[in-house]
């Protein structure tokens, strides 16, 4: 009885990982590819480096993007440096302005 149930939810995973691949688990072991795993976990650097294709993986809907606390605030942080320097250089042309317009 435990080896049937074992089967079965052997059979249930092989289908399962061919609905997100397109292939079976054989037919990959058969070819020599890889299955990719549906989650995709990137740490902080890794995220805000490559934002870019973590929002192609998240649209083309054959992956799970988990985002640790420490990705979030990364992202954070790197936005508020970013409104940072965006304000000291709009601070340094103004004033650049006054003072050519004092010569």
């Amino acid at each position: 009885m435990r080896d049937m149930a074992q089967l079965r939810l052997q059979d249930e995973v092989t289908r399962l990982e061919g609905s997100l691949t397109g292939a079976t688990a054989e037919d990959t072991a058969s070819s020599g590819t890889t299955i990719l795993p549906p989650y995709v976990v990137p740490d902080g650097p890794t995220l805000c480096e490559h934002l870019g294709t973590i929002k192609q993986l998240a649209a083309s809907s054959r992956f799970i993007i988990i985002i640790p606390i420490d990705g979030e605030l990364c992202v954070l942080l790197i936005s508020v440096i970013v409104l940072v320097l965006v304000l000291v250089l709009v601070v340094v042309i103004v004033l650049s302005a006054f003072q050519l317009g004092n010569k």
